[in-house]
């Protein structure tokens, strides 16, 4: 879901609901294709990382001897351009107050944690002429489609009480090149957050939807519209809203 999430690299000027991403500083190992001989080429990425930091900066300060980690599995298939990866990441104890580099969130109570895993899967409809790149952003695929679904779950506590908070989030979208100057596409996202122990408290589930396409000016200069709807779950704290929007962009890219 992280991949391509911006109205710049993406299809769409609207971004998923997840928004699933982090900032943070430390080290990273990481090897594309293992030397293994299977029917698709297995790669991997471990990164160690400082994790929070308390001045509100997510993960740039070093704030706490625990650190994080984040490990991601990939796999192409050798026979056609079909990918997935598997990624699970956690903090570490985060002292009180600290800001978490996933997903920003805060603990301003006591020493707590977020982990995380997803599930990402990509598929490249009749490949065109550039190598099959599952890093390369849908809009720039020569492909005559491209189709992503990720599917994943984070999960943050505080270690000194019992109640936690779990994200659960998907995401489903496409991308169809009419030719080389149009496309359109479409995004199916949503977030559900629930609050262990607690009823009034909970955001609930919230689904946006995105529909649209764009006139590629030039490689790299793309005018983009899109019509996005907003669900929300109509609870106390996530009334619904009247937030359905169309969005007209133009962006270029260096």
């Amino acid at each position: 879901e992280t991949y391509n999430d911006n109205p710049v690299e993406g299809a769409l000027v609207q971004n998923s609901r997840g928004l699933v991403n982090g900032y943070d500083s430390g080290v990273e190992s990481r090897q594309k294709a293992l030397p293994i001989e299977l029917p698709l080429t297995l790669g991997y990425a471990l990164s160690i990382l400082n994790g929070g930091d308390v001045a509100g900066t997510a993960g740039f300060t070093d704030d706490n001897n625990s650190k994080a980690y984040a490990l991601k599995v990939m796999g192409t298939m050798k026979s056609m351009p079909l990918y997935f990866s598997l990624s699970q990441y956690d903090s570490g104890t985060l002292p009180s107050g600290s800001t978490s580099a996933l997903m920003g969130r805060t603990d301003a109570t006591g020493p707590w944690y977020i982990k995380g895993y997803q599930l990402g899967v990509r598929y490249d409809l009749l490949e065109g002429a550039q190598k099959f790149d599952p890093a390369k952003a849908p809009l720039f695929s020569d492909a005559k489609a491209v189709f992503r679904l990720a599917y994943g779950s984070a999960t943050d506590g505080d270690k000194t009480v019992a109640n936690r908070t779990t994200i659960d989030h998907v995401m489903l979208d496409g991308i169809y090149n009419v030719n080389k100057e149009w496309y359109v596409a479409f995004r199916y996202s949503y977030d559900d957050v629930d609050v262990e122990g607690v009823t009034t408290g909970d955001v609930g589930k919230t689904t946006r939807m995105s529909f649209g396409g764009g006139h590629r000016l030039s490689d790299n200069a793309i005018l983009k519209l899109d019509y996005t709807t907003n669900t929300e779950s109509d609870t106390v704290s996530n009334p619904k809203v009247d937030n359905d929007s169309v969005s007209l962009l133009m962006t270029v890219k260096w």
